[in-house]
């Protein structure tokens, strides 16, 4: 499940994220059709996902999207949506003319200053997932996947990207943070193999333009050690 242009022509980036996973699971129709009404840059794709409708022997998650997603929360309800990048707050007055044009990152969605100015009325920014939700989330994919697949579950670089990249900045010291929660929380649970990105970063020349993005040598050990894990759940 991974990022694509919708049939609208913007980007839907949101599948993948924990939180959306979870309402996905948890919130009724009703409340995610409000979502989608007060949010008009996400569509049904943000909140549909095939990991609670099948069977699976291994699920690879990555840990990217929840370490780097821009969060808000509904001032009302309480309920939560995925955009964009933590860097650039869409409710944040001096990001409206970065969304309208494009330098802060839209997903290619036709922003206007009103369907901002009406977001930011009804949402609050809450930065990236606050780390308790994360672990919830985690803990009820875990759980409640059929068949109970083997978890590989892909964690953020630590070291931090040197170049200019104004959407992924600052991004280690959160990985940081989530990778030893995440760690903890993989501690007693046997059906959780962990694949940490800053084993295999050695050097800036490992980076493509950002800690997110990688030279293709990385990403052949990230696929080698994902495929080692797939084969020993498969021999199990």
């Amino acid at each position: 499940e991974f990022n694509y242009i919708n049939n609208r022509n913007f980007i839907t980036a949101g599948q993948n994220h924990s939180m959306h996973i979870w309402e996905s699971a948890n919130c009724r129709d009703s409340e995610i059709d409000a979502i989608l009404r007060e949010v008009p840059f996400l569509t049904q794709g943000d909140f549909e996902t095939m990991l609670f409708r099948k069977e699976y022997h291994v699920v690879c998650y990555s840990l990217l999207p929840d370490c780097h997603a821009g969060l808000y929360r509904n001032k009302q309800t309480g309920l939560y949506a995925s955009f964009g990048s933590v860097n650039f707050d869409l409710t944040d007055e001096k990001n409206i003319p970065g969304y309208i044009d494009g330098t802060c990152t839209n997903h290619l969605y036709p922003f206007t200053e009103k369907i901002i100015k009406d977001f930011a009325g009804k949402w609050e920014f809450v930065g990236t997932t606050p780390p308790e939700l994360l672990i919830r989330n985690l803990d009820y994919m875990y759980e409640h996947a059929p068949g109970r697949p083997r978890f590989v579950l892909l964690l953020g670089s630590e070291i931090e990207y040197e170049g200019i990249n104004e959407e992924f900045a600052n991004h280690a010291p959160r990985h940081k943070e989530i990778n030893r929660l995440v760690r903890e929380f993989a501690e007693d649970r046997e059906r959780i193999t962990l694949v940490n990105t800053t084993d295999f970063i050695r050097s800036q020349a490992d980076y493509e333009d950002c800690i997110n993005h990688f030279s293709r040598n990385v990403y052949y050990d990230l696929a080698t050690a994902v495929c080692s894990c797939i084969n020993n759940r498969m021999q199990m």
